[in-house]
């Protein structure tokens, strides 16, 4: 047996992206957020051991405010000093709905913020149907999600020995997490509002809340993508996509997580020569080549069209990405380190 002290670490980075005149993302000052469970398990799923369990059954009694410090050390206090086995880990998880949920069960988070879009303030406001008004404070406003998580593979597994000592840590990033539209989009991996109208509507994507699980500080590493179908080098100011690398203290990728991104003068994933593959999912798998990329696969399952890389490198580069689905294209693209 052996003891763990979880440690959780609260990320941002700066920047602010745009889509059209009605369109805007921007990061949310609260963020609340239901962690009802937190295990570590073998590479077979096997010989699960629970970190952290929320008090309640129900996910509304277990948001996290992500945003808040205090909030999160509640949680660093309730999971100090647990006793887990000795043996071989390899996989974290982080539930957001209680066991034995499906991903096809609704939830809710809950973000406050404000933004302003063509001069005009919009608040998050619960009062409206859209979850925005451009009248009093911002106040919560609640999002439907499906039921999910994260779910860390990591390269290297940790051994846990008797008497040792390690930590948790919950990387958690807001940057440019939640965004306003007039005629609500397709989120993705997140939830929408909208009044069916056209006042500004209340969107999220699934904030990247990555458990990691050993000693030291770990961080992301940020990559925007442009995308060509023909010949040529594609140019940042067509940027449509975002790459995420969850980096341990090593220096090693342990997560990667994908998501849109908008801009005055990206092109629309629509777009024949320009619009790239499918980012609105989550990496199912991925490893680490002999010259240091990384190979990741995306979507569900082989017959998901999302996008696949199979040499992805840790610099700006360009190169080519293609899913596992023989009928769909390859694109050429270039990865913009930030």
């Amino acid at each position: 047996m052996r003891k763990t002290i979880v440690a959780l670490t609260l990320l941002s980075s700066a920047h602010l992206a745009w889509a059209g005149t009605t369109q805007k993302s921007f990061t949310p000052t609260g963020y609340k957020y239901p962690i009802m469970r937190i295990q570590i398990a073998a590479a077979d799923g096997t010989h699960a051991q629970t970190l952290y369990t929320c008090p309640s059954m129900t996910a509304a009694d277990c948001m996290v405010d992500l945003a808040d410090p205090t909030a999160l050390a509640a949680i660093t206090a309730a999971a100090t000093n647990v006793e887990i086995d000795e043996g071989e880990y390899s996989q974290i998880g982080l539930s957001t709905c209680p066991v034995g949920t499906s991903g096809e069960v609704t939830t809710t988070v809950e973000v406050e913020g404000t933004v302003d879009v063509g001069g005009t303030t919009y608040n998050t406001d619960d009062s409206q149907t859209s979850g925005m008004s451009t009248s009093g404070t911002p106040n919560f406003s609640t999002v439907p999600f499906g039921c999910g998580g994260a779910n860390v593979k990591l390269l290297t597994p940790i051994t846990v020995a008797a008497g040792s000592t390690q930590e948790l840590t919950l990387l958690v990033d807001l940057t440019d997490l939640v965004w306003t539209d007039s005629n609500v989009p397709n989120p993705g991996p997140g939830g929408c509002r909208s009044d069916g109208s056209t006042g500004q509507d209340l969107c999220s994507a699934i904030p990247k809340v990555v458990p990691y699980w050993g000693n030291g500080t770990p961080t992301f590493e940020r990559y925007y993508i442009s995308h060509l179908l023909g010949a040529g080098t594609p140019v940042q100011d067509d940027a449509n996509a975002i790459v995420n690398l969850g980096i341990d203290p090593g220096g090693e990728v342990f997560y990667v997580t994908l998501e849109p991104y908008y801009s005055p003068t990206s092109p629309s994933e629509a777009d024949a020569e320009k619009g790239g593959p499918d980012y609105n999912t989550v990496v199912r798998q991925f490893s680490k080549n002999t010259d240091g990329s990384i190979a990741f696969q995306s979507g569900g399952d082989i017959t998901d069209n999302r996008v696949g890389y199979t040499m992805f490198q840790r610099m700006t580069h360009t190169g080519t990405c293609k899913n596992e689905m023989v009928s769909s294209p390859t694109w050429n693209y270039k990865a913009f380190k930030q």
